[in-house]
């Protein structure tokens, strides 16, 4: 619509910036001409520079080709109704009280520059990177934080593509890619997040939190979408460290031969390494999360708990030296637990390193049993030389006063001398056979036959008068190489030992079989006797060491001795039952069937 203002005032100016600047949808107007008479007014001077013409004559206004309204914004009653009564035919007027709709506008669409301006202030305050997209991907608006990450103004970036500056590609993504998330808000019609890279700098991939966000209209139809990417690429950077950090310490735990793991403050284990769980004989998997009550027997349980409640009470590291009894084995630990502390210095849990110790401290016994046994046979070696000549005085003194004597009673005394003096004969020369340690003929001994030997000849002794023996010998075992009759010698002093601690009343087991070892046989004697008592276990093989006042103490430490040489062990326990059981492992000369 041709129009003409008359008035060039400040309504006029900002009339003219309304329509010029922003424009107005409901008022198509084509200013052609602007009237004052003031030559420097604000709408004349600012429609000279717009090059819209000015004039001071009202008569030019009318003269104006195909003018169709006029626009009175002087504010004089007087000058509206000259005006209105020049009109040329078919040219309608707006008087400065009717212009006050577009005062209105005005200040419309600055209290929506200022709510645009707010948004933009609010938008340009996240540290987010924000778009804003039509319905075909291009960038209608950015805000500081896209233009300080990708270095793009907002001019520059506006009209552009997203996959153009985001993604560094020309075509757009395939309408069924679904790790697009403008296309999966089409096809959704909600909210959709992904974490994804971008190259939003060439040469750069950075990691972004991604969120798009649908813009609806009246009717509810999506007519743009809102982008956000939070930079991630500094957390992906320290999971990933965390995660290697994590992988390398498994990786540590798992292949150390040591036992460790970590509980928390309640007992639950956190860590547990393959070591520990192969220790036990339990998946590694059953321990995670759970309590040394919840996977453990309660005598394990117990000893476990209160060694890391020691340790959570003293604040520091504790040494232990500790003992297991797994599938009826006794292993043992060498351990050392410390408590862990948080970022704030407060103990947060115990860790646990130990070290299997049970074949050092096998070893650590045998060599001490080893030492008392040659100190012994040094000194026997020497001692005994010395006592047997004395004896056999005294015993031929004995022997003849007895001839000569004719009392009943004097006869019993020199019995008794004679009686006590091979007694001592009989220990000088097992001290004898103790300090030689003679070297074992090694050959391939049956160790069934040596047993059923064994028996025949202690059956006819009184001390088995009332002892029941019971053989449970296996069949085809492979050879035994060392000397049948040491051997033999070994059940003798087993079964005498066990018909002793029985008083001569009760039942001896006898039995063979294969060991735990791959290539071992084991010998077994078992009574039916009052049992070891408990602080003798650990002496009972020491020389001299007897908990029968009748004996010299010898039989048992010839007897490991013997083992010993053969490349064998003994072992010596409680039955649950009652009574004693002797073990003897031998090394098997063959695979047997």
């Amino acid at each position: 619509m041709k129009t003409a203002i008359v008035g060039g005032g400040r309504g006029c100016r900002s009339l003219l910036e309304l329509l010029l600047e922003r424009g107005l949808v409901e008022f198509r107007l084509d200013v052609r001409m602007v009237c004052d008479l003031r030559s420097h007014a604000p709408g004349i001077l600012y429609a000279a520079r717009r090059g819209i013409a000015t004039t001071s004559s009202l008569e030019d206004v009318f003269r104006i080709p195909g003018l169709e309204l006029v626009v009175e914004l002087t504010g004089d009653d007087h000058m509206a109704r000259e005006i209105q009564t020049r009109l040329p035919p078919g040219v309608r007027m707006l008087d400065h009280a009717l212009a006050r709709i577009f005062w209105d506008q005005i200040l419309l669409e600055e209290k929506l520059d200022q709510e645009r301006a707010h948004v933009q202030q609010i938008l340009d305050s996240m540290p987010d990177i924000v778009l804003v997209l039509d319905r075909e991907m291009r960038i209608l608006s950015v805000n500081a934080g896209f233009t300080n990450f990708t270095g793009l103004s907002r001019s520059s970036a506006r009209g552009q593509f997203c996959h153009q500056v985001l993604c560094r590609r020309d075509g757009a993504p395939a309408e069924a890619d679904a790790f697009c998330p403008f296309r999966e808000v089409l096809a959704s019609g909600t909210r959709v997040s992904m974490v994804q890279t971008r190259e939003c700098i060439p040469g750069s991939h950075d990691f972004f939190e991604i969120t798009m966000t649908p813009v609806r209209d009246a009717k509810g139809e999506i007519v743009q979408m809102v982008e956000a990417l939070h930079p991630i690429t500094e957390r992906v950077r320290l999971t990933r460290e965390v995660e290697e950090s994590a992988q390398r310490f498994r990786q540590f735990i798992d292949s150390a031969y040591d036992l460790i793991s970590i509980k928390d403050l309640s007992g639950r284990y956190q860590v547990m390494n393959a070591a520990t769980a192969r220790f036990f004989g339990r998946p590694r998997e059953t321990y995670l999360g759970k309590t040394v009550h919840e996977v453990y027997p309660a005598e394990i349980a117990e000893l476990v708990a209160a060694h890391d409640r020691e340790v959570i009470r003293r604040g520091e590291p504790v040494r232990y030296e500790e003992m297991f009894v797994i599938e009826g084995r006794e292993r043992e630990l060498s351990t050392v637990r410390f408590p862990l502390r948080d970022y704030k210095g407060d103990i947060a849990g115990v860790c646990t390193i130990s070290r299997e110790t049970t074949a050092e401290k096998a070893l650590q016994r045998e060599l001490l049993q080893a030492d008392k046994l040659a100190a012994v046979g040094k000194l026997a070696a020497g001692v005994a030389h010395e006592i047997n000549n004395p004896l056999t005085g005294i015993l031929a003194f004995a022997e003849d006063l007895k001839e000569e004597v004719r009392g009943e009673e004097q006869r019993e005394d020199c019995d008794v001398i004679i009686r006590e003096t091979l007694r001592c004969r009989e220990i000088v020369r097992n001290l004898l056979d103790f300090a030689k340690q003679k070297k074992p003929q090694i050959q391939g001994a049956d160790l069934n036959r040596v047993v059923k030997d064994t028996v025949t000849l202690v059956s006819r002794l009184a001390l088995f008068k009332d002892v029941k023996l019971r053989l449970e010998l296996a069949e085809a075992l492979p050879p035994v190489p060392g000397d049948p009759g040491q051997l033999q010698q070994v059940v003798l002093n087993l079964l005498v030992n066990a018909a002793e601690g029985m008083d001569g009343k009760g039942e001896i087991a006898v039995g063979t079989g294969r060991g735990p070892g791959v290539r071992e046989i084991t010998l077994s004697v078992a009574d039916t006797g009052p049992g070891i008592p408990e602080e003798a276990l650990g002496r009972i093989f020491e020389p001299f060491f007897s908990t029968k006042k009748a004996t010299h103490g010898l039989g048992l430490a010839v007897s490991w001795g013997i083992v010993e040489r053969h490349g064998g062990r003994v072992e010596a326990a409680n039955r649950p039952e009652g009574g004693a059981v002797f073990r003897v492992c031998l090394p098997a000369g063959g695979t047997g069937s």
